[in-house]
């Protein structure tokens, strides 16, 4: 199997998950993130080592997820009296999470954009690659989505963070699977071209 994907600078998806409606109450944010995290290690999408902004280093610290509950718990990330978060905010502010995708090697079909026969019309095929991993990804992005919808937040694409194209390759809970290119495919012995 040849390597025909690419990763970019910019993002090929974009999915949100908006709270913007429950800024003040930060033990809901609190629960998603730590929802977030749990999903992450479990299907293998993302564990995280390291985050400088908090000092934190997992080899020293444990798990995220508990960390962000003490400093939660003890530190007071957030005004809270009485145990309601005040918010000083003339105005409430937008609260989001983004969960973008910079590489098409989640996606059935590819551009092949590095292959010298590339046209950016008719695509490669990518089932075989993409079938092994993208279940992985939308099982991840399915429970991201219920965790945010379960605390009040939304989840759903984000059309602005979305290529033109891309849009139509996914939906709210993840990448589509079972869609043929509208240009054709590259002709098999396209994969018999010498490129680097």
């Amino acid at each position: 199997m040849k390597n025909l994907w690419i990763q970019t600078e910019h993002a090929f998806v974009t999915w949100i998950a908006d709270f913007t409606a429950i800024a003040t109450q930060p033990a809901a944010i609190l629960e998603f993130a730590q929802a977030v995290l749990a999903s992450g290690a479990k299907q293998r999408v993302f564990d995280v080592v390291e985050a400088p902004i908090i000092g934190y280093q997992r080899d020293r610290d444990g798990a995220l997820g508990d960390v962000l509950g003490r400093l939660f718990e003890h530190d007071r990330v957030a005004d809270v009296r009485d145990g309601v978060p005040v918010d000083h905010s003339a105005r409430r502010l937008p609260v989001a999470v983004l969960i973008g995708i910079h590489s098409d090697i989640w996606f059935p079909w590819v551009y092949g954009s590095a292959h010298p026969d590339a046209d950016h019309r008719r695509m490669f095929d990518n089932r075989e690659l993409a079938s092994r991993h993208t279940p992985r990804l939308n099982g991840f992005l399915g429970e991201v989505a219920a965790a945010a919808r379960r605390v009040g937040g939304g989840f759903g694409v984000w059309p602005d963070g979305t290529g033109m194209r891309a849009i139509n390759w996914v939906d709210d809970d993840g990448v589509l699977l079972d869609w043929e290119p509208e240009a054709g495919v590259m002709p098999p012995e396209a994969l018999a071209a010498e490129w680097f």
